[in-house]
């Protein structure tokens, strides 16, 4: 998927993701594998979330900030603060997200195909800790 499908999927993604938010539901969790597409049945590209098991509502919110892949994480979630959980969780910090997965994205895929490991910039940093990787960005 490229071009304007890619395009229209991810606005879905971020449109969901705050419907999802306004309803009080707060996914915590989004990387490249949290988010996915498919084509309905009138053949338009459409983007969406799975992986709801580490979310919350609103009135449990989680003091966690080492929910997440870390490449993806907001910058604020990976500083000392919010690693000893003196952080909550806010609607920014998955925006932040979405952000960072954008641009994994758009440097990992070219014309909706996966780059071969070796052509992927970054990949290391999905076995950094959270301190290397503030470090690093």
């Amino acid at each position: 998927m490229s071009g304007k499908a890619f395009l229209r999927a991810w606005w879905h993604i971020i449109s969901w993701h705050y419907e999802l938010w306004k309803d009080g539901i707060d996914h915590h969790v989004i990387g490249e594998s949290n988010l996915m597409y498919y084509h309905n049945t009138q053949g338009v590209t459409a983007g969406v979330f799975n992986d709801f098991d580490v979310s919350s509502t609103t009135e449990s919110r989680q003091r966690n900030g080492r929910a997440g892949t870390i490449p993806f994480m907001a910058i604020e979630l990976l500083k000392q603060p919010a690693l000893d959980g003196h952080k909550t969780h806010e609607y920014y910090h998955d925006a932040e997200s979405l952000i960072w997965v954008f641009a994994w994205v758009t440097l990992h895929y070219e014309h909706g195909t996966r780059l071969p490991r070796k052509d992927r910039p970054l990949e290391n940093l999905l076995s950094l800790q959270p301190g290397a990787v503030w470090l690093s960005r």
